[in-house]
């Protein structure tokens, strides 16, 4: 039997247990019991908040249509692992594509570049965790002294980002090398500083340089602002109380969703859908499947059944996760107010290579 490597290079990433990461990047995992309630609905309506502002930053600050407008982004708070705590009130397509691309990050780039304060990192890879190019990551981590304490991240639909056609939806690319240049994780900012041969590289590959640079500075500094929100709670409240609130959050969140789990009996539920025309002048009708198995307190997700793949209907491992957990997050825990990394825990996926 051949082993299949969901790796981020070879085809999607996913995420392994435990995290591959550099024993020499210190992360703080300090906690106390002795949050009292009002301080500790303090930190989560800060955290939560800051979550919020921060995506209202990002559509003060952007100039294009598709981020003022119609809001296409999603920020987003994770724990040191990449745990997410906090998901925005925005395109919740975006669910899972920070944490996928975080993750990445501390299995990938810990030893090289190496993660430190100040830091920041931008992706548009699927094979990483973005559904597709033009949706392109920032992820800042934040540090309590020499320990990597969370990450802040946000995600957004740049105008162009380059390939065959203006606006970069190229629907006759016949396979990712003739799309848009895809990016895995690199340091946009080192220690403060937005490294401009990185940002050139990246802008090169656009029509609209102007507009893309503007948004991808609009990005850089919500996250700044985001990070400095963080640090100014742990100045107040101590990092083990606020890293205690994110932890019990995440929790929370989970024995909600297992209380509701546990009312669904077992079983199986697969549904099937049909597209038509995988390129321009494409007769062709290929088939989606999606299957869904709940056994106990855990959801299994599988794919088998859908078609090979096909042009530029394809969909990565990044682009499937986003839209089951948007779906189900909606579905049975839309109370919990983005607070969706608890949920994701008890959902396991199994997708087909080659679909």
């Amino acid at each position: 039997m051949t082993t299949v490597t969901w790796d981020g290079i070879a085809r999607g990433y996913v995420p392994p247990e435990p995290l591959r990461i550099d024993p020499g990047l210190a992360l703080h995992d300090a906690v106390c019991a002795d949050v009292d309630p009002v301080t500790f609905e303090v930190i989560r309506y800060a955290l939560l908040n800051a979550n919020v502002e921060h995506g209202q930053t990002l559509q003060r600050l952007c100039v294009s249509p598709i981020t003022m407008l119609t809001r296409d982004f999603q920020p987003s708070i994770l724990t040191e692992r990449g745990e997410l705590v906090f998901l925005g009130p925005y395109l919740q397509y975006f669910s899972n594509a920070q944490a996928l691309t975080v993750k990445w990050i501390l299995e990938n780039r810990s030893t090289n570049p190496g993660i430190g304060p100040g830091d920041m990192f931008m992706s548009n890879d699927p094979y990483v965790g973005t559904p597709h190019q033009p949706d392109t990551i920032v992820a800042a981590p934040v540090f309590v002294g020499e320990q990597l304490f969370c990450w802040v991240a946000n995600v957004l639909h740049h105008s162009d980002v380059g390939g065959s056609v203006v606006g970069s939806f190229c629907v006759d690319a016949a396979d990712i090398f003739s799309d848009p240049p895809a990016f895995p994780p690199f340091k946009i900012v080192e220690a403060g500083r937005i490294r401009s041969d990185m940002e050139q590289v990246f802008l090169r590959q656009s029509r609209l340089p102007g507009v893309v640079q503007m948004d991808l500075h609009a990005a850089i500094s919500a996250a700044t602002v985001t990070v400095r929100k963080i640090e100014a709670l742990i100045a107040r409240y101590g990092a083990a109380a606020v890293k205690t609130v994110m932890g019990t959050v995440i929790d929370a969140g989970e024995e909600l969703f297992l209380d509701r789990l546990r009312q669904i009996p077992d079983g199986t539920w697969s549904h099937r859908l049909y597209a038509e025309a995988s390129h321009t002048g494409d007769t062709g009708l290929y088939r989606y499947q999606l299957t869904v198995r709940k056994r106990g307190d855990e959801l299994i997700v599988d794919n088998a059944g859908t078609d090979p793949q096909a042009g530029s209907i394809n969909v990565t491992y990044a682009g499937l996760v986003g839209a089951f957990l948007s779906t189900l997050t909606a579905s049975l825990t839309p109370d919990l107010a983005g607070a969706y990394g608890g949920v994701y825990r008890r959902v396991r996926f199994e997708p087909v290579p080659g679909t």
